[in-house]
């Protein structure tokens, strides 16, 4: 269980590394609210992976 727990959160953390590049953001702007979107998953995402460093 707890190497589960060690891959959910080093993924988290890949994903929220990569997910808004500035690149990315730059060039869609604001194309149909993707940069909103984002930054609204990737607060999720480092939410999710708080809490699960904060279980272990």
């Amino acid at each position: 269980m707890a190497l589960g727990e060690i891959f959910l959160a080093a993924f988290l953390q890949l994903l929220l590394d990569r997910l808004t590049p500035r690149e990315i953001l730059n060039y869609f702007g604001n194309f149909r609210g993707i940069r909103k979107k984002l930054e609204k998953w990737r607060t999720t995402l480092s939410t999710i992976g708080a809490v699960v460093s904060d279980a272990e």
